[in-house]
């Protein structure tokens, strides 16, 4: 799988997760474990252009099976104290959103989902714009 490529701020917010300093609810340690995972290998976008076709926070993303057109699931990345999985707004801590951000539309994915690991690919994103994020803090 690729490296995943986010803005800078999309970065800080990650960090601000992992130091604990991001509001509540604070990750777990398994949680702040893959966190540290992924900010290990994640990096900025040298070119910023080069995001218009990555996840990052914010975004709707529509998720598709690739062996099955009628399994898909749609999501916005958020922040933890923004999650509300019943309007589709998934925290970053999450499996799937960890998978997923910084990673390009038509790429595959895989995460770990109730002991089995499940594949699907990014088959739309529609990007947020930034002045419409929730402030770091």
């Amino acid at each position: 799988m690729n490296s995943p490529f986010l803005s800078e701020a999309d970065l800080a917010r990650l960090e601000t997760i992992h130091n604990l300093t991001a509001p509540p609810p604070r990750p777990s340690h398994e949680q702040r474990l893959s966190l540290a995972g992924y900010l290990a290998f994640a990096s900025a976008a040298a070119d910023p252009a080069s995001l218009e076709l990555r996840v990052g926070f914010g975004d709707d993303v529509v998720l598709v099976s690739p062996s099955d057109a009628t399994d898909d699931f749609r999501l916005r990345i958020v922040m933890p104290h923004e999650a509300d999985p019943a309007e589709g707004r998934i925290s970053v801590l999450a499996p799937v959103s960890l998978a997923i951000l910084g990673h390009e539309k038509g790429g595959i994915i895989s995460w770990q989902a109730n002991g089995a690991t499940r594949c699907m690919r990014i088959a739309e994103i529609r990007k947020q714009r930034e002045a419409d994020l929730a402030p770091l803090s």
